[in-house]
């Protein structure tokens, strides 16, 4: 049996930097057009000229989007553990979340080991 595609795709991607954020943003973007009749992607960045916080959202969907800021998205994808505790609380219950995990000092709320949420997938890499 085939599996449908989601009708509505929503990522947030958050780090360091900028520039590689930025980057996985634009080409998730860029590829959801193969797929999805309306794409947003939004990039974010701290003033700061190197190392400053970003984030960037992208959501794909069959219908139009309403608004391209979203508080919680189904999916979120963190590049630098500092920033986990920002955005941890950003993800969708029963969503995913995907963390750079090298250097990280605290578990990820609801990962299964007993604390937080439990609501969730946490994908560590």
């Amino acid at each position: 049996m085939e599996q449908k595609p989601p009708t509505r795709l929503e990522v947030l991607m958050a780090g360091l930097g900028g520039g590689g954020i930025l980057l996985i943003g634009r080409l998730l973007a860029q590829a959801a057009l193969l797929r999805y009749k309306y794409v947003s992607w939004v990039p974010s960045f701290a003033i700061a000229k190197r190392g400053g916080d970003c984030e960037c959202t992208v959501i794909s969907s069959d219908k139009e989007i309403a608004s391209p800021l979203l508080p919680k998205a189904q999916a979120v994808l963190i590049l630098d553990s500092s920033q986990l505790k920002t955005f941890e609380g950003r993800v969708r219950p029963g969503g995913i979340i995907v963390v750079e995990s090298a250097g990280l000092q605290d578990g990820i709320e609801g990962s299964g080991s007993g604390k937080g949420r439990g609501d969730g997938r946490d994908l560590g890499f």
